[in-house]
This record gives C-alpha cells, structure tokens and sequence, in this order.
C-alpha cells in the first residue's frame, strides 16, 4: 500500500485513503481506496478519451467538479479507470476485474455521470 495521490478529493470527510497494489494474471492492478467516516452525497463521476489523448475523469461532488489548480478535471490516464462506491468507501481502479471484486465484497455500485 502507498498513499493515495488523489487523498485531496474528498478532503476531511475521507482523511484516510490508500492506494493497495497486486497482481492478477501476471499483470499488475492497483486500487485507489477512499474511507468515508461521514456520509459524502451526490458524488458522479463522468470520463471520456477525447480522440489521441488521455483518459480524463472528472469526480463532483453535488455538482461541484473537484480539481486541483486550473485543472480541466480531477485527472487523466493513459489507460481507461473503473470507479464504484457506497456511503462508507469511494473506488478507483486500474481493472474492471479488481472493481468487481470490490463490488462484490464491500457493497459497491457504479456512480452516475
């Protein structure tokens, strides 16, 4: 586990997040995993490629985009990110098998965009 470089995102609602590394058929996955100790609403999270370019995502929390600076979104990827959650944890992932582990054992569903 190494912290998390999005530990900002939710600010003191979430003050403990990390980010926990493996490997799955050879490859290596990681999950960026935000604890909530109180309830954050109306969280989306909308991503899109725009053509030769980054993966970006954009988190808002009751409309509100969370970014950094001038930032255009939240972050960008050179691969696509899964995302899930629940009232107790926020997910990103590097696989939609590892977000659909996750999903299974701790109750997560998709956000909505």
């Amino acid at each position: 586990m190494f912290p998390s470089k999005f530990d900002w995102l939710f600010g003191d609602a979430a003050p403990r997040t990390g980010t926990f590394t493996g490997y799955l058929d050879s490859q290596q996955v990681w999950a960026d995993v935000h604890f909530f100790e109180r309830a954050v609403s109306d969280i989306t999270v909308c991503a899109q490629q725009p053509p030769s370019s980054e993966w970006m995502f954009t988190v808002s929390v009751k409309g509100q985009p969370q970014t950094l600076g001038n930032s255009r979104g939240t972050g960008a990827a050179t691969a696509p990110l899964y995302f899930a959650m629940s009232e107790r944890y926020f997910v990103i992932a590097s696989s939609p098998r590892v977000v659909g582990a996750l999903k299974s054992s701790l109750g997560l569903f998709d956000p909505t965009c």
